[in-house]
């Protein structure tokens, strides 16, 4: 059975500050004379892992030369106490010889130190090769007051590059001699929060940028305003895209570690600085953010507070933090209290020289028990054996270390990779057996799909603005099987407002040449979005202004040009309609992508064979962190505007735009190996297609098979025939018999044309328009508030009103020059 990690860390930081002076945590903690008090006192707490850093700078002596006498001694007892190292080959510094981290040379001798060491202590499978990367960047390069003591962004950029490429060439060295390696890549978990409008760009920028590490050595593509930064600070295009090559190499061979503290939550102040708030969204919530952008197994590997009597209940209140996120399938496989013993002068990062206690520990530097040791021995005892894969989906995890004995002689390769590179994505159904749609049942149905991934809260934190995207292409309504429910959206709005979101918008880009604000009257999206106190965009029209922004990752487009509200949404909720299409499967959330941009930026890039790579081009930079489908009304048939619909009362949430096409594509009962946008999105890691794990009510107990019309038309002979757009197949419409009417039927230009060719194109236009304003005063009555209906009751009274008056007035001036006309009759 796999256990969980539970570890300590011995504090190991060694770098050089005030002109050079070097900072040596192990010498300041009495490590040197007393290791193996230390060692023994952690085995006697129940540590079975141990985070430990022999002093590189120490050790590394010169290129290719090396002294082990310390680790010599300290490592075989370490083995000898059955405890299992998780060893840090660099911890802030360098040797003397080396220079510092803007030495562009340092990543590749540093790689030879880590296969040596590898080489000479066979029985190690557990790495952290540069710890906190980001830290040391900004501490070295930025901020000035460690190492190379710089302040500006090119020397950090720099800093942070050598120190990435160091990693990446230890773990290809070490694999050389351990290909069951398994590395930890330890960095700061921290969040940046708004508290002036102001700052808001600045927030987002820092918020991106807080990702770098993990996206150099994980291979994932950077934000599009991190990739200028970059580059604006010498980053060359080569260089960036071979670190993301290397880096996609080595990601089955790494568990994503995170550094989590009280300070790592900042709000962003106006002059562009930030200070620590303290615990605002907490450990869950940020793990949680980071392991749905990588989908790595995540290990915590430090926590601690600098307040003895308040660290016991921190410890617990960060393993319940954890305890909550395995329970949701997020494969947290290890806690770390770090450190073992108090630090020196940490309140101040080591920058000067006091030699003032810092009481993190769990120990003293007396080696007298803080009161955290006594609750850290308490969760080594209850749950040391607990399972690694208790909550998570099956084939998640591969072989870890068990808490049982390992003996000296354990071979080389009996512990394996940690993972595999991707859980199952989840994706959750709420249902309804009673067709009947109202306010309070629809909200319970979203609020409950969502309340399996972890609830709202999950994914809208405090003073963010939502942007909520459904699909709302024509004017047809949800009824009618065709466009997104305003009662979805609206559940979606309250739901938001609820986690404390300060502004949540309502916006689409409507299909063809359609006025999206329009169609969202007409529908009852406005209607909705007005009760419930969100504001409605308009993404496709000229006046919402657009940004251009670089697209690292695409395929066809380099850049593209996007509406401010998308790019300025904190959190974007993409809300599909559950509906055929006749050239895909089903659309959903991945083709409500195409709803995103300016309209006429998407009619001069939709529909060309390369259409489906663009579109997702787009959402490899700006993604839904949710996704909610309605399948209430699902729409079968011909679509995804020539619906029926078929009642199937579901509502399908996931972080997968991926999963959740193919989840409604396995709900109406098609083959999703045929959706071709999933395909393309899942080459571009945004999610994928299978395994997929269903939780809430089984798929198989809700699915229908949803009729999409005739194949074929066998059956008729000669023709002439009439074919509308999105009612049959490409075959169909050039078939020599068929009159192919373009645009959608009945709507926009199909039925004024068919007419026209009649000799009656002024009917044709009236039936259109007589559709809208049915439907819109029917959505008004429905879904509006008492002041929207009573216009809308008084609008029809009102023109029909003025419409008698006119015909009156009209007939009595006719009349009236009937009689004068009759007077001035005489004789001729």
């Amino acid at each position: 059975m796999q256990t969980i990690i539970i570890a300590t860390g011995i504090e190991c930081s060694y770098p050089k500050v005030q002109g050079g002076k070097r900072r040596d945590q192990l010498e300041e903690t009495q490590h040197y004379q007393r290791w193996r008090e230390d060692l023994e006192l952690c085995k006697e707490i129940g540590a079975r892992f141990i985070r430990y850093g022999p002093p590189y700078y120490k050790i590394h002596i010169a290129p290719h030369k090396y002294d082990w006498s310390f680790t010599d001694e300290v490592l075989p007892v370490i083995r000898d106490l059955d405890l299992i190292p998780i060893i840090d080959l660099c911890h802030f510094g360098v040797p003397d010889w080396a220079g510092d981290f803007q030495n562009n040379d340092w990543s590749f001798l540093f790689a030879d130190y880590a296969e040596e060491f590898a080489r000479r202590y066979p029985w190690i499978t557990y790495y952290t090769p540069v710890n906190e990367i980001l830290v040391c960047a900004r501490f070295s390069a930025l901020d000035g007051i460690w190492n190379e003591q710089l302040k500006s962004d090119r020397a950090m950029v720099r800093a942070h590059g050598n120190m990435c490429s160091a990693t990446l060439h230890a773990i290809e060295h070490i694999l050389k001699v351990r290909p069951d390696a398994v590395f930890f890549q330890s960095e700061t978990a921290e969040v940046f929060l708004e508290q002036w409008p102001a700052t808001r760009r600045d927030v987002q920028f820092k918020n991106a940028l807080r990702f770098i590490t993990f996206d150099f050595l994980y291979g994932h593509e950077v934000n599009g305003d991190v990739l200028m930064f970059l580059m604006d600070n010498g980053v060359s295009r080569e260089d960036y895209r071979s670190t993301l090559e290397y880096g996609r190499r080595f990601g089955p061979h790494c568990v994503m570690g995170l550094d989590y503290y009280a300070q790592n939550e900042r709000i962003v102040e106006p002059d562009g600085a930030d200070r620590a708030v303290g615990p605002l969204l907490g450990w869950h919530t940020i793990a949680n953010q980071y392991y749905q952008r990588y989908r790595k197994p995540i290990m915590l590997t430090e926590t601690n507070i600098a307040d003895p009597e308040r660290a016991p209940e921190w410890l617990w209140n960060i393993w319940h933090n954890q305890e909550c996120l395995r329970a949701e399938g997020v494969p947290v496989i290890g806690y770390t209290w770090y450190s073992f013993q108090d630090q020196v002068d940490w309140d101040i990062q080591l920058r000067e020289i006091r030699g003032q206690v810092t009481p993190n520990g769990l120990f003293t530097l007396e080696r007298k028990r803080h009161p955290v040791a006594t609750a850290f021995h308490d969760l080594c005892k209850r749950y040391g054996n607990l399972p690694v894969v208790e909550s998570f989906p099956v084939g998640a995890m591969r072989e870890l270390p068990s808490n049982s004995s390992r003996g000296k002689d354990a071979n080389p390769g009996e512990l394996g990779p940690v993972m595999n590179e991707t859980p199952p994505a989840t994706v959750a159904i709420a249902h309804t057996k009673e067709k009947h749609r109202s306010t309070t049942r629809v909200y319970g149905l979203v609020k409950e799909a969502i309340e399996h991934l972890g609830g709202m809260q999950r994914f809208v934190q405090p003073g963010q603005t939502v942007l909520i995207k459904p699909n709302q292409t024509v004017f047809y309504s949800a009824e009618e099987g065709c466009t997104t429910d305003p009662l979805v959206v609206g559940a979606l709005i309250r739901l938001a407002k609820e986690a404390g979101a300060a502004k949540v918008q309502v916006a689409e880009s409507s299909g063809g040449t359609f006025s999206s604000m329009q169609v969202m009257s007409i529908t009852g999206m406005l209607a909705v979005a007005e009760k419930e106190g969100a504001e409605v965009m308009d993404l496709g029209s000229d006046t919402t202004p657009n940004r251009t922004v670089a697209v690292p990752e695409g395929r066809v487009i380099k850049s593209v040009p996007l509406p401010e509200p998308l790019l300025d949404a904190d959190v974007i909720i993409d809300v599909p309609k559950a509906k055929n299409h006749h050239i895909e499967p089903i659309t959903g959330a991945l083709k409500n992508w195409i709803g995103v941009v300016n309209q006429k930026w998407r009619n001069d890039n939709h529909g060309d064979e390369d259409h489906i790579p663009r579109f997702m081009d787009i959402m490899t930079v700006c993604r839904p962190a949710l996704c909610v489908v309605d399948a209430l009304i699902a729409g079968e048939g011909d679509g995804p505007v020539a619906n029926q619909p078929h009642w199937v009362g579901c509502i399908l949430a996931s972080t997968d735009p991926v999963a959740t096409d193919v989840a409604i594509c396995r709900l109406l009962g098609h083959d999703w190996q045929k959706l071709n946008f999933a395909k393309e999105a899942e080459a571009r890691d945004l999610g994928r297609r299978e395994p997929i794990k269903f939780v809430g009510v089984p798929l198989e107990e809700v699915a229908i098979k949803a009729w999409r019309g005739h194949d074929d038309f066998s059956y008729l002979r000669e023709g002439p025939y009439v074919v509308f757009d999105d009612a049959a197949k490409p075959q169909y419409k050039n078939d020599t018999r068929v009159y192919f009417v373009p645009g959608h039927p009945v709507l926009q230009t199909a039925l004024p044309q068919l007419m026209k060719g009649l000799g009656v194109s002024l009917p044709g236009q009236a039936t259109v328009q007589w559709q809208q304003f049915e439907r819109w005063g029917m959505h008004n009555l429905e879904y509006g508030s008492s002041q929207r209906k009573a216009i809308t009751v008084s609008k029809p009274i009102a023109v029909i009103g003025i419409a008698t008056t006119g015909l009156t007035l009209i007939a009595m001036l006719v009349n009236r020059l009937a009689r004068k006309g009759k007077h001035n009759v005489g004789p001729g």
